[in-house]
């Protein structure tokens, strides 16, 4: 009689469970790894382009002080000559803030600066020590505010040093702060974003690595034997056997009787 088919099926205790688990650490990499990369980025474009935005403004207050300034020894009075330095004090004051929080390191004025040690450092790198010219640029407007109206002439050391800061080259290292900003900017998003597709190429080896490793070496379960649909109707097991002729039936039998002795 022959056996009837059978189907082994592996039943795994915790393979679904350790599937899930599996899906779940992978998750949890790539979002810990995009939030990092949001956050960077997010992070130093805000404090750099506010570096850069800031020296921006310092250098608009500047060329805003000189065209007043250049308008000084010709005043039409006293009224128009105060109405002028009133209007270099307010654009003072703006520039002085600029300068301290540049100096402080959080042009973006935030409650923790991460990056305040390097945006010091570039506001004082030499050769151009923007810090420094911008501090003596402060000064002499200061001076210069404190030269009573007779003695504000072409003379005048303060007027000189402050009529032109084009000619003198303060908005020219102005514009090479903001570009010394904007390379350190763009140099450390490269760094993000190539740091950030390594983070997402080593969760992808790992993620496939660790699948085939499953694969290989699923969690051992029970056996269990089920009878195919098939083997379950009597009628299919019994297709099974080769039905045996009429004809052959009959020479079975009367080779059967011949070898019966005769007692």
């Amino acid at each position: 009689m022959m056996e009837r088919p059978v189907e082994r099926v592996y039943q795994t205790r915790g393979s679904v469970l350790g599937k899930y688990v599996f899906i779940f650490a992978v998750l949890s990499l790539s979002s810990a790894a995009v939030f990092w990369a949001v956050t960077s980025y997010y992070q130093i474009q805000s404090s750099y382009q506010a570096a850069a935005d800031t020296m921006s403004e310092i250098g608009i207050y500047a060329q805003g002080i000189s065209s007043i300034v250049n308008k000084l020894p010709n005043a039409e009075n006293g009224a128009a000559y105060q109405a002028d330095l009133k209007r270099i004090r307010s654009l003072l004051r703006s520039m002085e803030l600029k300068h301290a929080s540049m100096l402080r390191g959080n042009p973006a004025m935030l409650a923790e600066e991460p990056f305040a040690v390097e945006l010091i450092a570039i506001y004082r790198t030499a050769p151009l020590d923007a810090a420094t010219q911008v501090q003596a640029y402060i000064n002499n407007v200061h001076l210069l505010l404190k030269t009573p109206e007779a003695g504000l002439n072409p003379d005048n050391v303060y007027w000189a040093y402050l009529k032109s800061p084009v000619k003198r080259g303060f908005i020219e290292m102005v514009s090479q702060t903001i570009r010394n900003y904007n390379s350190v900017n763009e140099s450390r998003t490269s760094d993000i974003i190539v740091i950030a597709v390594g983070l997402f190429m080593a969760i992808i080896v790992l993620a496939l690595g660790g699948y085939l490793v499953y694969l290989r070496l699923r969690p051992g379960g029970s056996e269990v034997y089920i009878v195919r649909n098939a083997g379950n109707n009597v009628a299919s097991v019994l297709r099974e056997f080769r039905m045996i002729p009429e004809k052959t039936e009959k020479r079975i039998e009367m080779i059967g009787k011949k070898r019966i002795p005769v007692q």
